[in-house]
Formats: structure tokens, C-alpha cells, sequence
């Protein structure tokens, strides 16, 4: 079995579980939902992964294509984490104090296009979140990176060219 489909079938059993979880009440739900949009688990080898293929989730090309989104290599409990002692107030936000790996899929083209095609950019940046009254993130900044990062770039050139470009 090839990296790509392993990771695929892997990806999908989380998925299936996420979704699983998010109907049950509570209030994890939206770290649920936050997690089935920002999150990759950090044991899964991105070998032959490509953005068309994370983007295919019903829930990000409903009717018009996002345009872009951002997801954290990493494990549940270190982004929960941020929203407590691994993060500092920054702003109405938490920002964490170590790196994460991040994988944007930024669209080509139209949003409104009947198929979606996304480029992949990887790089590693502090992220910021938003946290909800039980201390999980529900939410990320994907527009804050540059200013989250506060001129620590690694990748400086591609990276920052990248982000001026999509957000600029």
C-alpha cells in the first residue's frame, strides 16, 4: 500500500470518528469541528499528500470552493494545550509558544469553479487560537501568521513572498 493511501485511510477513519464524536452533546463540539478542518495527526507520514485531496471534505467545497485553509501537524492534546499553560494572551487570542508543522492549501482560481484545485505550502510558524469557556481552540487565525510569527520566519523568502501574495 502506497504512503498516499495509507495516509488517506488513515485521515478517513478520523474523520469518520470526529464525526462520530461531534453529534454526542457536550461542549467539545466545536474543538470537534475544529480539529476536522485544522488538524493532522502528527504520526501520519505526508509523503504523496496533496491539497485536492484534503480539500475534498464535503464541508470545505459545499457549493463554492474555500479558498484557503490551514492544518496542524500535530496531536489534540497539544493544540488543547495552547489554550492553557502552552500559550500566551495575544490579543482576544492565545498564541502558542513553540512552532507548529503547517500545511496550507491555498485555491487556484475562482471560488465559485465547479472543481476545486488548492496548491500545497508547508512551513512551520507559531499559530494563534481562539478558546472557547472549557479551554479548547476552537478556532484559527489563519489570516494572523505573518504578525503571530513576529519576524521569526524560517523559510524567509518562499514563505513570506507566499503570504503577501494570499494575504496580502
Amino acid at each position: 500500500m502506497t504512503s498516499f493511501r495509507r495516509f488517506a485511510l488513515i485521515l478517513l477513519a478520523f474523520r469518520v470518528t470526529v464525526a462520530t464524536w461531534d453529534n454526542s452533546p457536550g461542549e467539545k463540539n466545536g474543538f470537534l469541528h475544529f480539529l476536522k478542518q485544522h488538524f493532522i495527526p502528527d504520526f501520519v507520514s505526508l509523503e504523496g499528500v496533496d491539497c485536492n485531496s484534503l480539500m475534498s471534505g464535503s464541508f470545505f467545497t459545499r457549493g463554492n470552493c474555500k479558498e484557503v485553509n490551514t492544518y496542524i501537524i500535530t496531536f489534540p492534546d497539544h493544540l488543547q494545550a495552547i489554550c492553557e499553560a502552552k500559550g500566551k494572551p495575544y490579543d482576544n487570542l492565545r498564541r502558542s509558544l513553540e512552532r507548529f508543522d503547517l500545511l496550507t492549501c491555498t485555491l487556484e482560481g475562482d471560488p465559485t469553479q465547479k472543481i476545486c484545485n488548492y496548491n500545497l505550502h508547508r512551513f512551520s510558524a507559531f499559530i494563534a487560537v481562539s478558546c472557547d469557556r472549557y479551554g479548547y481552540p476552537v478556532h484559527l487565525e489563519e489570516d494572523d501568521f505573518e504578525d503571530v510569527i513576529e519576524g521569526e520566519v524560517e523559510e524567509s523568502p518562499t514563505w513570506y513572498k507566499y503570504f503577501l501574495t494570499v494575504f496580502g
